[in-house]
C-alpha cells in the first residue's frame, strides 16, 4: 500500500476555469499515475464536510472545511483508491 501527501492548493472548480476536467479528476489521475492508494490532501478549500467519488479517476475524496459562510482559506481531505474504500 502506498501513501502520499499533497498540498493541492484548492479542489474548488470555478466558472472562470479553462480546464475541461474537474479539479478532483485531475488530482485523481495524478494519484493513479504515481500509484498512490491513500493521499492526505491539504488546502482543499472546500466548505463543510463531504465526499465525492470520481469514477473515471478511480478515487473517492473525503473532505472537511470551514462553514459555507466563512472564507474558504483552508481545509483537509483524503483521496482513497475506490478499491479500498469499502474496506
Amino acid at each position: 500500500m502506498t501513501f502520499g501527501a499533497w498540498n493541492v492548493r484548492t479542489l474548488m472548480d470555478t466558472q472562470k476555469s479553462k480546464r475541461s476536467e474537474r479539479v478532483m479528476a485531475i488530482v485523481g489521475h495524478e494519484l493513479a499515475r504515481y500509484k498512490i492508494d491513500i493521499a492526505a490532501l491539504n488546502e482543499t478549500r472546500l466548505a463543510e464536510t463531504g465526499d465525492l467519488t470520481e469514477v473515471g479517476a478511480g478515487y473517492t475524496f473525503f473532505w472537511s472545511g470551514k462553514a459555507n459562510d466563512e472564507p474558504r482559506e483552508a481545509g483537509v481531505g483524503f483521496a482513497i483508491c475506490n478499491s479500498l474504500v469499502s474496506k
